[in-house]
C-alpha cells in the first residue's frame, strides 16, 4: 500500500523495503539472538531474519513487472513440494543457497561462530511478494467499502 497511496502518485517501494529489511536482519542477529541464548557461539538466523531477507528481496524486485511479482508469489507459495527431491551435501557449492532458501541445516560448523538457519527463506519471499501484489486489490477495495 506504500507504493500506491490513495490519492497520490505511485511511488517505489525499494528504500521503504530495503532499509527496515536489513535493519530487522540486524536486530535478529544481534539483539534477539543474544536475548534467546546469552552469548554468540551459535548464530540462529529464525523468523525475523527471514523475514527481513525477504524484504530486501523484494527491495529488488519492486522494479519488474507488477505481474511477474505476482506469478512468481503463486508459484513460490503453491510449488514448493516441486522442489523436495532437490538434496546438496555440505560439500557441494550450491549448498549453503539451498540451505538458506529451501532447507534447514548449518551454514558453518567450524570457528568461533556456528550459524544455523532455522527458517527457510523461499516460503516467505512467496507471501511477500503475494503481499506486495496484493495491497493495491486491497486498498481498492477499502475505498470501495468508504465510499
Amino acid at each position: 500500500m506504500y507504493a500506491h497511496p490513495h490519492n497520490k502518485a505511485t511511488r517505489s517501494a525499494s528504500g521503504f523495503l530495503f532499509k527496515p529489511g536489513l535493519f530487522i536482519i540486524v536486530i535478529e542477529v544481534t539483539l534477539i539472538n543474544f536475548s534467546w541464548f546469552g552469548n554468540y557461539d551459535v548464530l540462529y538466523l529464525q523468523f525475523m531474519w527471514a523475514i527481513g531477507f525477504s524484504m530486501v528481496i523484494l527491495s529488488a524486485m519492486v522494479k519488474v513487472n507488477y505481474w511477474l511479482i505476482d506469478a512468481l508469489g503463486l508459484l513460490i507459495v503453491f510449488g514448493p513440494n516441486a522442489l523436495a527431491f532437490v538434496n546438496f551435501t555440505p560439500d557441494e557449492t550450491a549448498y549453503t543457497l539451498w540451505t538458506i532458501f529451501h532447507d534447514r541445516g548449518w551454514l558453518i560448523t567450524d570457528g568461533a561462530v556456528r550459524i544455523k538457519a532455522l527458517s527457510p527463506e523461499l516460503p516467505w519471499i512467496g507471501v511477500i511478494f503475494l503481499g506486495y501484489f496484493a495491497g493495491p486489490i486491497y486498498a481498492r477495495t477499502m475505498l470501495a467499502i468508504k465510499c
